[in-house]
């Protein structure tokens, strides 16, 4: 039995170049693109594709349907923080995750019962092992890993803590909002942290002042 195929629209078609091109997608979102300078672009590929001729304002419709769509997506998600706490003089290290780095964890953390206020986190990957503590307790990193080989070590990290409300767990692009802003700034994010309610970037030192203003 013969299957009907399913004939693109011009709708489709802008839907598809919308989402293969991730920055007019952010535009069309922000409300900032140009729908006819776009059209324009778009409609030579366009009929290439469907073998017709095609009007640069059916194309323009499509735009601000998705728009619309895109921008509704944004309020459903834009979740504000209801606090954010900085952290200063950070340092991150890396291993090699294995029986034996997984093994000093224990060690690690039995120095860091003593010292409940330390900002210190642990990310256990498939490959690797990340540890981020404060720069006043490092040397208990070092001392549990002194026959360990790094495979990175980066100093002069800030962490941003956003506490996030309980329904961030069921909104979806919740962080993709906060790193859509991030990134549309320029500023580069060295790691994430999360756990149900909190939402963690650790930021070089001098970029987290620039952060912690455009999130707030």
């Amino acid at each position: 039995m013969l299957k009907l195929q399913h004939m693109q629209t011009v709708t489709d078609l802008t839907r598809n170049y919308i989402k293969s091109h991730i920055f007019l997608e952010e535009m069309l979102s922000e409300g900032i693109a140009n729908h006819s300078a776009l059209a324009r672009i778009m409609k030579p590929e366009f009929e290439e594709t469907l073998l017709k001729n095609i009007q640069i304002g059916s194309i323009v419709m499509a735009l601000k349907r998705i728009e619309s769509t895109l921008q509704k997506k944004n309020l459903q998600r834009e979740l504000k923080a209801e606090e954010i706490i900085v952290r200063s003089d950070l340092v991150e290290y890396t291993f090699s995750h294995t029986e034996e780095t997984v093994a000093k964890l224990r060690q690690l953390l039995n120095s860091f019962e003593k010292n409940s206020n330390a900002f210190f986190t642990i990310t256990e990957g498939v490959f690797e092992l990340a540890i981020i503590v404060s720069k006043k307790y490092m040397t208990l990193v070092e001392k549990a890993y002194a026959d360990t080989k790094q495979i990175a070590k980066r100093s002069h990290l800030s962490a941003l803590i956003l506490r996030l409300p309980k329904e961030n767990v069921t909104t979806p692009g919740v962080y993709y909002s906060i790193l859509k802003r991030l990134n549309w700034e320029g500023i580069n994010v060295i790691d994430v942290v999360s756990t149900n309610t909190e939402f963690t970037l650790i930021l070089n030192d001098d970029e987290v002042s620039r952060a912690f203003a455009i999130l707030k």
